[in-house]
């Protein structure tokens, strides 16, 4: 998984490969890390260093200390992350992200910096919604105010329009 840069560890979490079949992940070291519970949502994944796995650089990248095992944390998501993660760094995820870029996301950008909503002032979901709304309206009046040139065309003639 590419993204966040990860520590030059040979064993993070990003080189840990995992099958969604059977649920578990797979070291670079081609051991598999069972699921040993959950706690909430996270489900940990575990390898006791014993048995067949004494090699010594091995047991210093991957145990925290003596008797330690490696323990890998995830949701049910991971999966999806996954493949998110990978889809998003293909050429045709690039291609799709930088028009998300152009279209989505400069509206929250210029309603958090330009006008400055940062944080609501009302209480309440529904007091909320209609603080967000007027806030949006007056983002789509500015939008449309720009793509006229600043004027109003005004058919009537009553002097009031700018």
């Amino acid at each position: 998984m590419k993204g966040k840069k990860q520590k030059n560890n040979p064993y993070s979490k990003n080189k840990f490969e995992y099958d969604e079949k059977r649920d578990c992940f797979i070291c670079p070291n081609e051991e598999v890390l069972i699921k040993k519970g959950s706690m909430n949502t996270m489900a940990r994944y575990s390898i006791n260093i014993t048995g067949q796995i004494v090699r010594s650089v091995y047991l210093e990248w991957i145990s925290a200390g003596k008797g330690k095992m490696k323990q890998i944390t995830s949701d049910e998501y991971e999966a999806e992350r996954r493949r998110m993660a990978d889809k998003m760094w293909s050429e045709e995820g690039k291609e799709e992200y930088k028009k998300r870029k152009e279209t989505v996301e400069w509206p929250f950008g210029n309603i958090k910096q330009n006008l400055g909503l940062r944080e609501f002032l009302t209480r309440g979901v529904e007091n909320v919604k209609n603080e967000f709304n007027l806030v949006c309206i007056s983002h789509n009046l500015t939008v449309l105010w720009g793509k006229m040139g600043g004027k109003l065309d005004c058919t009537i003639g009553c002097g009031i329009c700018f």
